[in-house]
């Protein structure tokens, strides 16, 4: 079964459930920071918190960001001969009242003639989760809802500071 970004991060004090946080955007920049908004409950009213990050983010996080491209190429399959001059910009991601991943948005940048470097911004309108009941409908399938997860838990570790810097490791020779 699927993981939600809501279930994965409950913890259990004295009987209460604590839910730490739900991403509702995330951008990766070209130089390696991330932007995140995030709210501390599924109100939309909430106040959203903007996180700008100071060390760029690990090589996975980057390429698990990337490859959220396919699901995009899924949905409009006329890109798909295309896909390596997609670059995604944007994901926003909603949530229903219980905290369960509902939907996704995926803005991405087109590189669609490389002599003039000439873009298209591409955006989608928010795109459920697949539900049985949605079969004629635009959806964001099973393994692409497991990557927007993977993603979400990614943009919560750089949060808590899991960053490309904090990876590296110094060797130091005393010979």
């Amino acid at each position: 079964m699927t993981k939600t970004a809501a279930k994965e991060n409950e913890t259990k004090n004295e009987g209460v459930k604590k839910n730490e946080f739900y991403i509702n955007r995330l951008k990766i920049n070209n130089d390696g920071l991330a932007e995140i908004f995030y709210r501390t409950s599924t109100d939309s009213a909430a106040q959203e918190v903007y996180y700008k990050g100071k060390d760029p983010v690990t090589e996975e996080f980057k390429t698990l960001f990337q490859s959220s491209v396919d699901s995009l190429t899924e949905i409009i399959q006329r890109l798909r001969p295309d896909k390596n001059d997609i670059t995604m910009n944007v994901i926003k991601f909603g949530y229903d009242s219980n905290g369960f991943l509902k939907s996704a948005l995926y803005s991405a940048k087109y590189k669609f003639n490389s002599e003039s470097n000439a873009v298209i911004n591409l955006n989608t309108s928010p795109l459920p989760i697949y539900k049985e009941e949605l079969e004629k409908t635009f959806c964001i399938s099973g393994q692409d809802v497991e990557l927007l997860h993977e993603i979400i838990a990614k943009a919560k570790a750089y949060i808590k500071g899991e960053t490309r810097t904090k990876q590296l490791k110094v060797i130091v020779d005393n010979s």
